[in-house]
């Protein structure tokens, strides 16, 4: 039974009126989807095209021109350079000063390696790399890394190490993941026990500043980058002043200073003539 059989049988007192008949859309492709009436034509009786048999009729709109769909072709060149993982610029420029790092210790212990040994220590850009001499190559890299002035890294620039490498490799087309993946459970030790004895050593790289001492203050007020006689200098003097009172103390120090207050040192002064606080 066709849709608009069925559609006689529920509602036949609706079809038996002469003026009323089912109405399917007659599809007319100079409309523009601006149109929101849409072309009809009377079904036929017997007529058996069920999906062209519905009582109300719902627009669709015209094809649009494809030139305004799409832009031009890509080249084999764009869609090579979208497919390749990027970082930032400064991301870049440590991935650069790690590979370097480590093809400078590779070059020196290659020069070092008795000829007769079978110590082979991996290529970073070969195109074959195998992750086993790789894992002991970085591992031992890692131990025997040290910073430009001689010092030994701390834990955080040993891990930024392996980061960047890591980067690296992925540029190459390398997924490895050198401190997760169980293949280079090596490193991942290697890097752990390298952290703790850094730790216990205290081996840091984080700057601090250096406490001010009071000769220091002294000689900045003798020479006159302390004082009140000019502008400058007293805008010197007031972002020290505030800089040492606010800036480069502790916490219970600057509550000390809240007002009212134990041992307040701020004091709030009225002048006697004008009440100017």
């Amino acid at each position: 039974m066709c849709c608009a059989e069925a559609l006689k049988i529920l509602f036949p007192s609706y079809f038996d009126r002469p003026d009323r008949q089912l109405l399917v859309p007659y599809p007319s492709s100079d409309k523009s989807s601006e149109h929101v009436k849409a072309d009809f034509k009377p079904l036929a009786p017997g007529h058996d095209d069920a999906a062209r048999a519905i009582q109300v009729a719902h627009p669709q709109p015209a094809m649009t021109d494809s030139a305004t769909c799409f832009k031009a072709p890509s080249s084999k060149e764009v869609l090579s350079e979208l497919s390749v993982k990027k970082f930032a610029p400064s991301t870049e420029r440590k991935i650069l000063w790690a590979v370097a790092l480590y093809e400078e210790w590779r070059k020196q212990r290659i020069e070092s390696v008795v000829p007769e040994t079978e110590i082979v220590f991996a290529d970073i850009r070969s195109k074959t790399l195998h992750a086993d001499n790789f894992c002991y190559s970085l591992s031992a890299f890692l131990n025997e890394v040290k910073r430009s002035d001689g010092l030994e890294f701390g834990g955080k620039g040993l891990y930024s190490l392996v980061l960047m490498i890591q980067f690296f490799l992925e540029k190459q087309g390398l997924t490895w993941r050198l401190i997760d993946d169980p293949e280079f459970s090596r490193v991942r030790y290697t890097l752990d026990n390298l952290m703790k004895k850094r730790a216990a050593d205290r081996v840091s790289v984080r700057k601090s500043a250096s406490p001010i001492s009071f000769a220091d203050e002294e000689k900045m007020w003798l020479n006159g980058t302390l004082g009140e006689d000019s502008p400058q200098k007293l805008r010197n003097t007031v972002m020290y002043l505030l800089g040492l009172s606010c800036a480069l103390r502790g916490g219970q120090e600057h509550r000390n200073l809240r007002c009212p207050g134990h041992d307040c040192q701020f004091t709030v002064c009225a002048d006697s003539t004008t009440g100017a606080r």
